[in-house]
């Protein structure tokens, strides 16, 4: 766990939060292939929790009070996750491998969706881990359904997700992303999750009027439909009809 942690501890001291989403990645550096394989056998599901604590509450930590027990829960179902990839990976899983390792990856998704709430809540610049979290549990959610798919022999069966994350760094662009997997996901819970998110950094991004206007509008289409699914038809109709005006005129199947 040497170095994932010492990867980790730099990023926190560097405030690098290229380095820190690049870190909770399932996929290992080009350069040490290895790496995830030590991470996992380095502790077992008896001494996780306690292992990963002496990493993260280390003297030579840089990671705020408020935020250690946080990063602990990742660390720990990331642990997790990477136990169910290796597995996958070794045929142990045999036809149900994704749904093992979506539902591993959705656990370490829901712990940095979490990170965000509170008053002492993670801060702007480690955004990044939203998106690769984020990315990684769409690519395994479809993965998930693809594999379920398989097994009732239709391909009308969705993977319920809890929470997908934003990366400011990228602006409107992943909002979008992160929302259109929510619908594609048929998540009302997770859409909230998203807009939770976005909010929480709402006040370290631009106005939305300096994005460019395609992904406006698209960010207005789902917000719109996310409060027609909660009933909220007054808000629905206020951003379903600003993105129906926003619409290129040549963009017939938008409107």
């Amino acid at each position: 766990m040497d170095t994932i942690f010492h990867i980790f501890h730099h990023a926190q001291y560097t405030r690098d939060g290229a380095v820190l989403g690049n870190l909770l990645s399932p996929i290992p550096p080009t350069g040490d292939l290895s790496l995830l394989q030590r991470f996992y056998k380095d502790s077992n599901v008896f001494n996780v929790q306690s292992d990963i604590t002496q990493y993260i509450k280390s003297p030579q930590t840089a990671v705020p009070k408020g935020e250690r027990n946080a990063w602990i829960d990742i660390f720990v179902a990331y642990w997790k996750a990477i136990g169910e990839i290796l597995r996958a990976e070794s045929g142990n899983h045999r036809n149900d491998w994704a749904i093992k390792v979506y539902e591993a990856w959705k656990e370490v998704m829901n712990l940095v969706i979490r990170g965000y709430g509170g008053a002492s809540g993670f801060q702007s610049w480690t955004l990044p881990v939203l998106y690769k979290t984020g990315k990684y549990l769409r690519v395994f959610a479809i993965k998930a359904d693809e594999e379920q798919a398989a097994k009732v022999g239709n391909g009308a069966v969705k993977t319920e997700n809890d929470g997908i994350g934003d990366d400011i760094t990228s602006g409107a662009f992943e909002k979008n992303e992160r929302l259109e997997d929510a619908a594609r996901l048929n998540s009302i819970s997770l859409s909230k999750n998203c807009l939770r998110a976005i909010q929480a950094s709402a006040t370290d991004m631009p106005p939305m009027s300096h994005f460019p206007k395609s992904h406006i509008v698209t960010f207005r289409y789902y917000v719109g439909v996310i409060h027609f699914l909660d009933e909220e038809y007054h808000k629905a109709e206020e951003n379903l009809t600003a993105a129906y005006r926003m619409c290129h005129k040549d963009a017939k199947s938008n409107k």
